[in-house]
């Protein structure tokens, strides 16, 4: 799996979805709906066989969250901070 910053600023990703031998490219990750990432692209990703884990700051400032596993596919979650506090949405 790649994740990438795509020409519109979008969350992209691509995959494999048998070992490597055919690969779904360039498709959108995040399209807005959950902020665009700032142009730094994103902060973290983690992941083995069984999941994997996104985070990346918006250009608002919240940190989104995307955990993915076998069974639930990609979930999303945005967290904004205030005054050293968080607070999910």
């Amino acid at each position: 799996m790649g994740i990438y910053l795509g020409t519109n600023f979008n969350l992209m990703h691509s995959y494999t979805t048998n070992s490597g031998s055919n690969w779904v490219i360039d498709q959108d990750f995040v399209d807005g709906a959950y902020g665009n990432p700032t142009i730094n692209g994103f902060g973290a990703l983690t992941r083995n066989d069984q999941s994997a884990e996104v985070w990346w700051i918006t250009t608002d400032g919240a940190i989104n969250y995307a955990p993915w596993d076998r069974l639930n596919g990609w979930e999303y979650s945005t967290y904004q901070l205030w005054h050293g506090c968080s607070r999910a949405k």
